[in-house]
């Protein structure tokens, strides 16, 4: 699925976020959702209380932003073609709060995003 994970008919489906029960010393599932996120490592912006995910919309890599607390969807940008498959890299954020990741041709770095 990583090499054409952005292809509609191999995009997987689904993002979950599980939250730690001290008291009952188990994981329990704090929310799941249908957003894309395809080979990469999310990163969690606290300061935003967002979580960031590579995934895919109509056959194009997009970057997916999520609601840390609920699961929603916060909004999401196009990047494009397969060029930009993060081939199971890591999203970084810069001291200027800046997301980076690599890709199959380079790195990657967003220097404006959606608003909410």
């Amino acid at each position: 699925v990583g090499h054409a994970g952005h292809h509609p008919d191999f995009t997987p489906r689904g993002t979950q976020k599980f939250e730690w029960d001290p008291q009952a010393r188990q994981l329990k599932e704090a929310w799941v959702n249908q957003i894309s996120s395809i080979n990469n490592v999310p990163l969690v912006s606290n300061g935003a209380n967002l979580v960031y995910t590579m995934g895919a919309r109509d056959g194009e890599w997009t970057l997916e932003a999520i609601e840390w607390d609920t699961g929603k969807p916060a909004f999401h940008f196009t990047v494009g073609s397969s060029r930009y498959n993060t081939v199971y890299s890591g999203l970084l954020m810069d001291g200027e709060g800046r997301l980076i990741h690599s890709t199959f041709h380079g790195i990657l770095r967003y220097e404006r995003l959606p608003k909410r």
